[in-house]
């Protein structure tokens, strides 16, 4: 979830790594075909590892990382520490034994922490996700979006790009209403853009 996340606040604030958030639009990069060589390395960096270097990419990225972020380090390590011992007794081990069954031992962790932990790390992404909202994607992700379903349209769709637009995000906002004067807006801006 991170990742993605991550991914997209650093398409719509390509700048925001040099210290100059919004200086460049990131849909001037989308449609303009141009693409960050540079990008995987820098996201996976605050997705793998340990969380000190985590947050010190993330704040490479973005300037700052959020506060569960920074204040809860250690926990989210050992967290990860956990989840690492379980995927590695489960599904990589050293040495094969074709007719084991049973799976290696693990460190236990009572119903109560796994809660905890699992509360901080919604709480994490949760906060993530406000900040780089907020910060740096804003409508972008609907920007993106639409400029991925405008090259798949033909013909007569291209004259009512709106009501596509609409229709589209309609059917992927399950519970919620996308209305016209949103859609219109979001086509011309986007068509604004050189």
């Amino acid at each position: 979830y991170l990742k993605r996340t991550i991914t997209i606040g650093v398409m719509s604030d390509p700048a925001a790594r040099l210290g100059k958030s919004k200086a460049i639009d990131g849909v001037i990069w989308l449609k303009s075909g141009l693409r960050d060589e540079l990008l995987d390395p820098l996201i996976t960096s605050c997705v793998k590892g340990d969380w000190v270097a985590r947050v010190v990419a993330f704040r490479r990225l973005f300037g700052v990382a959020p506060s569960l972020m920074q204040n809860n380090i250690s926990e989210l390590d050992r967290i990860r520490v956990i989840r690492n011992k379980v995927g590695h007794a489960f599904g990589r081990p050293i040495k094969v034994a074709l007719l084991e069954t049973a799976a290696t031992e693990m460190e236990r962790i009572s119903e109560e922490n796994l809660q905890g932990s699992l509360e901080l790390i919604y709480k994490v992404a949760q906060s993530t996700d406000e900040m780089l909202l907020h910060q740096h994607i804003g409508a972008f992700e609907e920007v993106l979006f639409f400029h991925e379903l405008k090259s798949g349209l033909k013909g007569q769709d291209v004259f009512n790009e709106v009501a596509c637009l609409r229709t589209a995000l309609n059917k992927l906002c399950l519970g919620s209403y996308v209305g016209n004067e949103y859609c219109q807006e979001l086509v011309e801006y986007y068509n604004s853009i050189m």
